[in-house]
C-alpha cells in the first residue's frame, strides 16, 4: 500500500518519468544486444545495430510525449471553450500560432536536411576517384605481400632440393645442414630460413641484419597445410616497431606425415609494414561502410527526425507556457472585475506577472485599494448620508 501512495504521489514527477524510460532504454538495449550477439555478427555491426536501435527507441518517446502535450491541451482547451472560460479563444490562438510558425521551418528544414545529406552520401559513395583510390592502395598492399610470399616460395623450393640428399633424423647431418642453410640464406638474401620433419622442429637460420630477433613462432597450422597442400603462406601480426614476418612453406613430395619441410621468410621493415596495413584497412573500412550504406543513411536521418521533434516540444511547450503567463493574468483581472462590480472593494489580484501585465494587475489593486480608501473616507466623513 505504502508502494501504491508513493507511486501515484510520484507519477508526475518529470525526473522520475525520465529516470524510468532511461532505465527501460538501457533494458531493452541489453536485451537487443544480447540477440545480435548470439547471432555471430562483429562487433561492429551490433554497435551499429545498437545506436539505430537507441535512435528509434528516443523518437518514439519524442513522438509519443508530443502527441500526448498536443492531444492534453487540446482537450483541455477544447473543453474550456465549450465551457466558455473565460481566456479560452486566446490561449488557443496563442498555442496554434506558435506551433503553426515553428511547424512550417521546422519541417521544411528536416526535408531539405536529410535529402542534402543523403545525396552527399550517395556522391561520396559513388566517386569514382574515391573508390579508385581505395581499390588501387588495396591491390598495391596485396601485390606487396603476394610478390615477397612467390619469391619466397621460390626459395624455399630451391632450398627443399639442396638438402633433400641429408638425412635429416642422422644428428650427424645437423652441421651440413647448417651450413647448407646458412650459405643458402645468404645467396638467396632471406630473412629466416627453417627445417622442419613434419611439424616436428630440426633446425633455423636468422639473418642477424634484418632485425627479427629470434625465429618466429610457425604454428602447427600453418606446417599442417604445408603437408596437405605441398606449399603455405602465412602473413605474421605485426609487432610495434619491428615491422612484419612474411613465412613460405613448401613440403617434399609424398604422402608421409614426417616429410620435410622448408620455410623461408622475409621481414618488411616498420615502416612499408605499417604502410601497407594501412592501406588494407582504409579499403575494408570502405567496404563496410559501403555494405552499411543504407544503416548510415538511416542513422542520420533518425537524427533529424529527433531533432526536429526536439524542437517542436520546445516550441510547444514555449507557447502553452506563454499562454499561461498571458491568459492567468487577464484571467485574474477579469474576475476582479466582476469582483468588484457586486462591490467588494477588498479584493486583490494575487497573480505573479511582470511587463505591461504586471502593471496592469498593480494598475487594478492601486485602483480596488483607491476605491476602498474613498468609500472609508466617505463613510467616516458622513455616515448617515451612507446608510
Amino acid at each position: 500500500m505504502d508502494f501504491r501512495e508513493e507511486l501515484l504521489r510520484r507519477r508526475k514527477d518529470s525526473r522520475w518519468i525520465i529516470g524510468g524510460l532511461g532505465a527501460l532504454l538501457l533494458l531493452l538495449s541489453a536485451i537487443f544486444y544480447v540477440i545480435q550477439r548470439s547471432r555471430d555478427l562483429p562487433t561492429d555491426e551490433v554497435t551499429n545495430r545498437i545506436l539505430l536501435f537507441v535512435l528509434w527507441y528516443i523518437n518514439l518517446v519524442l513522438i509519443v510525449t508530443i502527441l500526448f502535450v498536443l492531444l492534453r491541451n487540446l482537450f483541455k482547451l477544447l473543453v474550456e471553450r465549450h465551457q466558455g472560460i473565460f481566456g479560452s479563444k486566446l490561449k488557443t490562438k496563442l498555442v496554434a500560432t506558435y506551433f503553426g510558425l515553428a511547424l512550417v521551418p521546422v519541417l521544411l528544414l528536416f526535408v531539405y536536411g536529410s535529402q542534402l545529406l543523403q545525396g552527399w552520401i550517395d556522391r561520396w559513395f559513388n566517386e569514382p576517384a574515391i573508390k579508385q583510390v581505395m581499390e588501387q592502395g588495396y591491390e598495391v598492399a596485396q601485390a606487396l605481400y603476394v610478390q615477397v610470399n612467390d619469391r619466397d616460395t621460390r626459395d624455399a623450393r630451391r632450398v627443399l632440393e639442396e638438402i633433400e640428399s641429408l638425412d635429416l633424423q642422422e644428428p650427424s647431418a645437423r652441421p651440413e645442414l647448417a651450413r647448407e642453410l646458412q650459405e643458402l640464406l645468404e645467396e638467396l638474401e632471406l630473412d629466416v630460413l627453417s627445417v622442419f620433419s613434419g611439424i616436428d622442429f630440426v633446425h633455423a637460420i636468422v639473418r642477424p641484419e634484418s632485425g627479427i630477433g629470434a625465429v618466429p613462432d610457425h604454428g602447427d597450422r600453418f606446417l599442417g597445410e604445408a603437408l596437405d597442400k605441398g606449399q603455405a603462406v602465412k602473413i605474421l601480426p605485426m609487432v610495434e616497431g619491428q615491422g612484419r614476418v612474411l613465412l613460405s612453406g613448401v613440403a617434399a613430395p609424398g604422402t608421409g606425415g614426417d616429410r620435410t619441410v622448408v620455410v623461408a621468410g622475409s621481414h618488411l621493415e616498420a615502416r612499408l609494414a605499417t604502410q601497407s596495413e594501412q592501406l588494407i584497412q582504409a579499403y575494408q573500412g570502405y567496404r563496410q561502410l559501403e555494405v552499411r550504406k543504407s544503416d548510415i543513411k538511416t542513422t542520420y536521418r533518425l537524427t533529424f527526425l529527433m531533432v526536429t521533434l526536439v524542437l517542436l516540444l520546445m516550441t510547444t511547450w514555449v507557447g502553452l507556457y506563454l499562454a499561461r503567463r498571458v491568459v492567468v493574468p487577464i484571467e485574474a483581472v477579469a474576475e476582479g472585475t466582476r469582483r468588484l462590480s457586486e462591490g467588494d472593494l477588498d479584493y486583490q489580484v494575487e497573480v505573479p506577472a511582470d511587463d505591461e501585465l504586471g502593471v496592469l494587475v498593480s494598475s487594478f489593486n492601486s485602483m480596488t485599494t483607491e476605491l476602498r480608501r474613498n468609500k472609508e473616507e466617505l463613510v467616516a466623513s458622513n455616515p448617515r448620508s451612507v446608510r
